[in-house]
């Protein structure tokens, strides 16, 4: 990793590794260990009689990975490898569906997504030493803050505060325990979200993916006295008028946060039908398959999770699926298929649902068509 000079600068993030391959290998191999059964608590209790390897193991460990070495690893991993790096700048701003689809394929194969898995794994196994190093880069962010306006803020201060509220969600529970949810969705997060910069983007997308992170991967309860706050900042984060990347982090984080149990069902109703239409009028501005088919799946699972729909809105997602199959070409035989289950979903979720069956059926007798492009992929999900 490059020296004091690395990282980020006020005219844009620099590239501060200068071997990629070999700190991916260098973080993916701590990550291993880390995560080697040998190397954990409970592999003692699990087989008494392996006690004696696994203190050796514990000690070899701690010889390795002093408490100093630790900090140093985590302060490291922050400050310098979870910014965004100039090319994920250019992916967002040129490519922003290619930056999700990066985010979520192949962890190993890029060093941010292996630092972040490093970071989570290292807030499990020593929460005691890792966050209080999280919480110190927090105040030195509280600190930096103090009388800046953000709406000029420079892009490297900007990335800081990414990485450091990357970190804080990715130590989750421990670090939780530590800080005032209250305040923080309150007053440091509602602030955020309304700070129209463009460079502030990154900081909105980055609340919906901590949202995430902690009310849904992370399995921590929302406080019911939160729970109206965060979903008024999902759905600020889903609407027409904001960044495509922020409105796709948005949507999986919504999706995520309402299913696992999160958010009750009956206050997220207030919340579904202008939700539901942000994510409908996304699907229709993106362009690849693979991004399409993760907003279809967000809507069949909030259609099918919060049935009945009323008839207008059943219309309205009517019109954009009939209009994004229309759109569709040979080879789209994976997004048809998705279309025509989010159909079937809303037909079968409508309170009045003869017309909104009759409004499928051209979709339905085309990929019913054995000649069709993809009819025989697509014949099960029309029969059904």
């Amino acid at each position: 990793v490059g020296g004091a000079e690395a990282g980020v600068s006020a005219e844009g993030p620099r590239d501060c590794v200068e071997f990629p391959r070999f700190v991916m290998k260098a973080l993916t191999f701590y990550h291993e260990v880390l995560n080697t059964v040998e190397y954990r608590g409970e592999y003692a209790q699990e087989d008494p009689a392996c006690a004696l390897l696994h203190a050796e193991a514990m000690r070899q460990l701690s010889l390795a990975l002093p408490p100093g070495s630790i900090a140093m690893l985590v302060r490291l991993i922050v400050t310098r490898l979870l910014p965004l790096a100039a090319d994920d700048l250019y992916l967002w701003e040129h490519d922003p569906e290619a930056l999700i689809r990066s985010d979520l394929n192949g962890w190993q194969e890029r060093v941010r997504p292996c630092a972040e898995i490093l970071l989570s794994t290292l807030a499990r196994r020593f929460p005691q030493i890792s966050v209080p190093v999280i919480i110190e880069l927090s105040n030195e962010l509280h600190q930096l803050c103090a009388g800046i306006s953000w709406d000029q803020a420079p892009l490297d201060t900007v990335l800081f505060k990414d990485a450091v509220y990357n970190a804080m969600s990715l130590a989750g529970e421990d670090l939780v325990r530590c800080v005032n949810l209250h305040e923080l969705f309150g007053e440091r997060f509602t602030e955020d979200l309304h700070v129209m910069d463009s460079h502030h983007r990154i900081i909105r997308r980055r609340i919906a993916c901590l949202i995430e992170a902690w009310f849904c991967l992370g399995a921590l309860e929302l406080p019911t006295t939160l729970a109206d706050v965060v979903m008024r900042s999902l759905c600020f984060l889903a609407r027409p008028e904001e960044d495509v990347s922020v409105r796709l982090s948005a949507a999986v984080a919504i999706r995520n946060v309402v299913l696992q149990g999160s958010i009750d069902s009956e206050r997220f109703m207030p919340y579904f039908e202008d939700v539901v239409r942000s994510l409908t009028s996304l699907v229709a501005i993106v362009r690849e398959g693979f991004i399409h088919i993760q907003i279809l799946d967000v809507i069949t699972a909030l259609v099918k999770h919060l049935k009945p729909i009323s008839r207008t809105l059943a219309d309205s997602l009517l019109e954009s699926l009939n209009g994004l199959w229309v759109q569709g070409h040979k080879g789209d035989g994976l997004l048809k298929s998705n279309i025509l289950r989010c159909l079937r979903q809303i037909v079968r979720c409508t309170v009045d649902n003869v017309p909104c069956a009759l409004a499928v059926l051209p979709a339905v007798v085309q990929s019913s068509k054995l000649d069709a492009p993809d009819g025989i992929h697509l014949l099960e999900d029309s029969l059904s």
